[in-house]
């Protein structure tokens, strides 16, 4: 599981690119882990970037 800020190191953009990337629909959604933390597959971050790299 990756953080939001492993997520934006991983694919080289910021906070801000983060939340507008996640929000037009193309990313993967995040899982609760708590009340107020999220975390993304690792896996669907990696199948994600391999689909941007492809296109």
């Amino acid at each position: 599981m990756l953080s939001p800020r492993q997520v934006c190191d991983l694919l080289g953009i910021s906070r801000a690119t983060y939340y507008r990337v996640r929000e037009c629909g193309d990313f993967p959604a995040p899982v609760a882990v708590s009340k107020r933390r999220v975390a993304h597959p690792e896996a669907d971050i990696l199948a994600f970037l391999n689909r941007a790299v492809l296109q």
